[in-house]
């Protein structure tokens, strides 16, 4: 599933879209032109979000990086994404961070969902796999794939610890913060 929440396995083409529509919330948008916008403005940017889901499948922070914000590709996607405020789904927040996306393709076949929470939420919780393979992106800029995968199996058989000392040492000895941060050795 998408971050869109489109199922990704109905074969949608990333650029069949010929519109997306997506719901509720303030949007700063990216202007216009082809040149680099900040990274964090893009990260707020509804349309520039929009064409990054349906494009990559999904919205990772190593997409929002300035060679997205200029590529033609991403920009013609974003130039048939119209994101919309809708005061009916703005009624239920803050109790619940609803959205609605829709993508209506060339051929005129239609992809529609409502989200009541996003995903993430713990009313939308990631599932194991998620919830890896978020980490795995995210940690990867700062520290190696065996050492993500020692932590993930580590933290996957936390039930099975019987110190958490050891517990918490195996993660910072596996972290680049160990020198910064160190976790007081249990003797």
């Amino acid at each position: 599933m998408s971050p869109l929440g489109v199922d990704t396995t109905s074969g949608l083409p990333p650029l069949a879209a010929k519109s997306a529509i997506q719901a509720a919330g303030q949007s700063a948008p990216l202007d216009g032109s082809a040149r680099a916008a900040p990274v964090d403005k893009a990260q707020v940017d509804k349309d520039f979000g929009a064409a990054m889901a349906v494009i990559y499948r999904r919205a990772f922070l190593d997409q929002y990086c300035e060679e997205n914000i200029v590529s033609p590709r991403v920009r013609a996607l974003m130039q048939r994404v119209d994101c919309i405020e809708n005061p009916e789904l703005e009624k239920e927040f803050p109790h619940k961070w609803p959205a609605e996306v829709e993508i209506v393709t060339r051929a005129g076949r239609s992809y529609r969902l409502r989200l009541e929470y996003p995903k993430g939420d713990p009313e939308n919780a990631l599932s194991w796999e998620e919830i890896i393979e978020k980490f795995n992106n995210l940690a990867s800029a700062v520290i190696s794939a065996e050492q993500c995968g020692v932590i993930v199996d580590r933290v996957r058989a936390i039930e099975e610890e019987s110190n958490i000392m050891c517990f918490m040492n195996a993660l910072a000895d596996a972290s680049p913060a160990s020198s910064i941060f160190p976790v007081r050795k249990s003797k």
